[in-house]
């Protein structure tokens, strides 16, 4: 059975905006939303660093999270204080640490197209230079499915991942989105993606076309 988290890296959910509360200004912009939290983060931690963090589980939506009931976390905002536009976190947990993280941005195209080289500076800050490009598919198994460009970072901890999806072929809404996510290395769904999905050669090739017609 796949994962809730992993779900969202295909179709934005909807969920429940919310005003954060005051920081100090965080070193990286990607921080403004996610406050640090990463693969192995506790959860007690977590609650500490962010604040306003409310359970997944639609059931707890009103239950403040407690450090002593660990549980998938949801950050979410009406306008997010990285890339002004409505964002959410969905965060997961086993043995009391992140295991898995999806950060999804969402709005108009030309308004995430705009936004995707910041999105890369700002990734590029936290986690390096050294990055991989790899490809996956988007809403696959379906009559909309298409390959993306990712940006591929992996140390023994994480792989963690980055991507604009544009709005699917058939889409009146017109949105488009930027997804950060990480995974530990050995994750079930980065080898159904990487290895047993793999995009194509030439399809890659072309997703890293308009990829990168976008941030130069």
């Amino acid at each position: 059975m796949k994962s809730k988290l992993i779900c969202l890296l295909y179709c934005a959910a909807a969920a429940i905006a919310f005003l954060p509360r005051a920081e100090a200004l965080p070193k990286n912009d990607l921080d403004r939303m996610l406050q640090g939290v990463t693969i192995n983060t506790t959860f007690e931690e977590c609650l500490q660093r962010l604040p306003d963090a409310l359970y997944s589980d639609a059931e707890l939506r009103e239950t403040r999270p407690q450090a002593d009931k660990p549980g998938a976390l949801l950050i979410a905002h009406g306008t997010d204080p990285f890339l002004g536009v409505h964002a959410f976190a969905n965060i997961g947990f086993q043995e009391e640490k992140v295991y898995e993280l999806v950060t999804v941005w969402t709005g108009e195209k030309k308004d995430m197209e705009a936004r995707c080289k910041r999105f890369l500076k700002a990734l590029c800050k936290r986690h390096g230079e050294d990055f991989e490009k790899k490809s996956l598919f988007v809403y696959p198994d379906s009559e909309q499915e298409m390959a993306v460009a990712v940006w591929v970072w992996e140390n023994e901890e994480a792989v963690s991942l980055a991507f604009y999806t544009p709005p699917s072929p058939d889409s009146t809404a017109n949105n488009a989105s930027l997804s950060f996510a990480q995974f530990k290395p050995d994750a079930e769904f980065l080898q159904d993606v990487f290895t047993k999905n793999p995009v194509p050669e030439e399809e890659a090739r072309k997703a890293w076309e308009k990829m990168n017609k976008l941030i130069r």
